[in-house]
């Protein structure tokens, strides 16, 4: 009967200490953990902080959803241009837990919306950009290189698979941007010229690279209740990648 008991105890012991072992990756947005899930597949499961139906420009944090951040080893976010009202804090955490912040990372291509417009003797002097900076292919893949370099760093034991899910996860950007390009080369030499027309300057990141004929961004006036519509001459950019939204 002790040897039974000292048995269980004793797996129950390796079973926690592989459970410990598993990197604890907190993501700010549905987008970020799909990216982050598929490099994680086969070793851990990236937890969600903001839900998918609530905006993370509007987000504030709760009791538990500090805890949260806490007790991760990792937290992704894109930046305070999008998670708005949690940048303060996470700027607390920044040197107890990994940090990563997608926009200030070195590579990531920001898109300024109106910059297209700007002229070379008038730059544009806002240094806003969209934050939905995940639709563009080259910083999906930013990301997820950045991503697996600190997972390798906290779970060195699960290299190999964090590195074959990257692989795997570059290849189907690469396949997926492949047929998007394609489809718009069919888009932009048809008969009919194509223009797109975007309900807000959150697109700009996809769009900024797709060579689409132009783009048209479509705006709501709440005094007077009409939509109006004006030409950006946007040459655009595609990332399949984040459709899975």
């Amino acid at each position: 009967m002790f040897k039974r008991v000292a048995a269980i105890c004793a797996l129950s012991i390796v079973f926690t200490e592989a459970a410990v072992a598993q990197p604890q990756v907190l993501t700010s947005i549905k987008p970020l953990q799909l990216i982050a899930a598929d490099l994680m597949d086969g070793v851990a499961v990236p937890e969600l902080l903001i839900p998918a139906n609530v905006s993370p420009h509007h987000f504030t944090l709760r009791p538990s959803d500090i805890r949260k951040m806490t007790d991760s080893g990792l937290v992704l976010w894109v930046g305070p241009q999008m998670e708005t009202y949690i940048s303060d804090f996470l700027g607390e955490l920044d040197g107890k837990i990994i940090v990563v912040e997608v926009a200030a990372q070195n590579g990531v291509v920001l898109h300024q919306p109106g910059a297209e417009l700007a002229s070379e003797t008038e730059p544009q002097a806002d240094d806003r950009y969209d934050p939905h900076l995940w639709l563009n292919t080259s910083n999906a893949r930013l990301v997820a290189q950045q991503l697996a370099l600190q997972l390798i760093s906290l779970d060195p034991e699960n290299q190999l698979r964090y590195r074959a899910n990257l692989t795997r996860f570059v290849a189907s950007i690469d396949a997926l941007e492949e047929a998007t390009m394609a489809d718009m080369v069919l888009l932009k030499e048809g008969p009919t010229p194509s223009t797109m027309t975007a309900c807000s300057i959150s697109n700009g990141s996809l769009v900024s690279n797709i060579s689409l004929c132009s783009c048209r961004t479509m705006k709501f006036n709440q005094e007077s209740g009409i939509f109006s519509t004006s030409d950006r001459g946007w040459t655009s950019c595609a990332l399949p990648a984040c459709w899975r939204m």
